[in-house]
C-alpha cells in the first residue's frame, strides 16, 4: 500500500492509509515491548536455573561473562 501513488488514491483513501500505517506501527511497537519483556524473563529464568542446579560455569561461552558481571 505504501507504494501507491497519491494521484491514484480516491478521496479519503489517503487518510485511511495513514490510519492503517499508524495502527500497524503501534502494533509493531507493542509486539517489540512484549518480546523484550519475555526475553528479559527468559534470561532470569535461565540464570536462576543455572544457580539452582549449581551448574559449573566453565561450560558456558565466555561471551556470557559480561552478562553475569564477571
Amino acid at each position: 500500500m505504501a507504494a501507491v501513488d497519491s494521484g491514484d488514491l480516491v478521496e479519503g483513501e489517503g487518510m485511511a492509509m495513514n490510519q492503517w500505517l499508524s495502527v500497524r506501527h503501534r502494533a509493531g511497537r507493542r509486539c517489540h515491548l512484549h518480546a523484550r519483556n519475555r526475553l528479559r524473563l527468559a534470561e532470569e529464568i535461565f540464570a536462576l536455573s543455572v544457580e539452582a542446579l549449581a551448574a559449573p560455569l566453565d561450560a558456558y561461552d565466555e561471551a556470557l561473562d559480561d552478562l553475569r558481571g564477571r
